[in-house]
């Protein structure tokens, strides 16, 4: 019974110290700026050949090249496999040139290669690492090579963008509040947050869709011209103007109401009075 208690109680201690070399081996990485990003590369087996990068020798045709850490490097087969079970945005999100091939691949049931080129890097390195063995071999969507990467590279999963990056993506829009003040901003996000609304209403009040979004208008900026989509223009004084009411009249011919419906059509709406006289909206 003492033997058992004495085994227990060294088991604890060397855990212990386990777990203290880790959190220092862990804090050391995190100030020298160490991490255990890796650059990775998709092979084809049924392309054969002689590919060099560095002192890498491959055999097979490369056909993708990324950056990652943890489980990345394998997560594209998972997005070639469910790609129809996604919505249409995050399908064109993806990168469809690799999807594809790997899809063929996995109706031939031929599992592609997968090799990690670089290891145990930091996220700086990892970006710049990438780059240049995308430049090595080159890209098809560039027309300079026959990798499928769609672009030059350093788009780290996690990594953030800086803010200089960040207004180069972002699209320029044109807002409108409800007191007619203007507003030129670089992205939705910032001001959205600030003014308690919603990137995407705005995005659809700008592409024509809605009206407005609480009260707001917003418009879609190109090369320093104003983007207007064709709105079904509703005055303020008038919530249905003749050009809606047309719209309405025609899409609705022929078609049948219940005795329900008509009765929900004839209810004024909220916030709005109906005066007694000529049935016009009263603000």
């Amino acid at each position: 019974m003492k033997n058992m208690f004495l085994l227990v109680y060294i088991f604890m201690e060397l855990s212990n110290k386990v777990s203290k070399i880790y959190r220092v081996y862990v804090i050391k990485n995190k100030v020298m700026g160490k991490s255990n990003y890796y650059i990775y590369v998709y092979l084809d087996p049924r392309k054969s050949g002689q590919y060099y990068y560095e002192n890498n020798e491959f055999k097979f045709r490369p056909f993708y090249v990324g950056l990652g850490k943890n489980k990345r490097d394998i997560s594209h087969l998972k997005e070639a496999r469910d790609f129809y079970k996604y919505d249409k945005n995050k399908r064109n999100k993806l990168n469809k040139y690799k999807i594809a091939i790997l899809r063929i691949l996995d109706k031939e049931n031929i599992k592609p290669i997968i090799i990690r080129v670089k290891e145990d890097l930091s996220k700086e390195s990892a970006i710049q690492e990438e780059i240049k063995l995308i430049a090595h071999w080159g890209r098809k969507s560039a027309k300079d090579g026959f990798l499928s990467n769609m672009s030059a590279g350093g788009e780290c999963p996690d990594v953030c963008h800086t803010i200089e990056t960040r207004k180069k993506l972002n699209k320029w829009w044109k807002l409108i509040d409800p007191n007619d003040k203007e507003y030129i901003v670089n992205g939705l996000t910032e001001i959205c947050q600030k003014k308690n609304l919603n990137p995407s209403k705005l995005a659809t009040v700008a592409s024509g869709i809605n009206y407005r979004h609480k009260g707001w208008n917003c418009y879609r900026i190109e090369e320093g011209n104003i983007i207007i989509k064709d709105k079904i223009l509703v005055s303020k004084e008038n919530h249905y103007n003749k050009e809606f009411g047309r719209k309405v009249s025609s899409a609705n011919k022929g078609r049948k109401f219940t005795e329900e419906h008509k009765k929900a059509l004839r209810k004024p709406k909220k916030g709005n009075t109906l005066t007694k006289t000529n049935g016009s909206i009263l603000r």
